[in-house]
């Protein structure tokens, strides 16, 4: 495969992918996975017009090629996207891991891995002892709003 082939199959995953953000529903994009989606196409977005050009899909394509050819040879090897992949990889645990680790301690808590504590209290709106589908829908984007807000 070329180089011209490879970048246009990147770009044209990260358009997707980024565009998948635009056109979903609320049911098929849910939390941080919707955050992620949305920092991505306003990334590729570069006039911040709210639609991605093909010239900027091009541009995120090759952007992300060029961060992946680790040797300027003009090609990405195995051994080359493997590293690209496994480095995203760790990145998203991290985050993941700091997002779970609610006390910053360096360990998570059952309390913590199973979102309990305040968590029911707080999406049960009603003070009813149960959670409807509306109630945790909003509790997600509030709190999906609130950590966009940086709160």
């Amino acid at each position: 495969m070329n180089k011209g082939s490879i970048v246009f199959v990147i770009g044209l995953t990260s358009l997707v992918a980024a565009a998948g953000t635009a056109l979903a529903g609320d049911k098929k994009w849910v939390g941080h996975h919707r955050m992620h989606d949305n920092k991505m196409f306003e990334e590729i977005d570069k006039n911040a017009d709210g639609k991605i050009s093909k010239e900027e899909s091009e541009l995120a394509a090759t952007s992300h090629f060029e961060k992946t050819d680790n040797d300027d040879s003009g090609s990405i090897s195995l051994e080359e996207l493997s590293a690209a992949m496994e480095a995203r990889r760790a990145n998203h645990l991290e985050k993941m891991f700091a997002h779970l680790d609610k006390d910053a301690d360096g360990s998570v808590t059952s309390d913590e891995f199973t979102h309990r504590g305040n968590w029911f209290a707080d999406a049960d709106a009603d003070d009813d002892g149960y959670l409807t589908k509306d109630e945790i829908r909003d509790h997600h984007k509030e709190r999906k709003d609130r950590h966009r807000d940086g709160h």
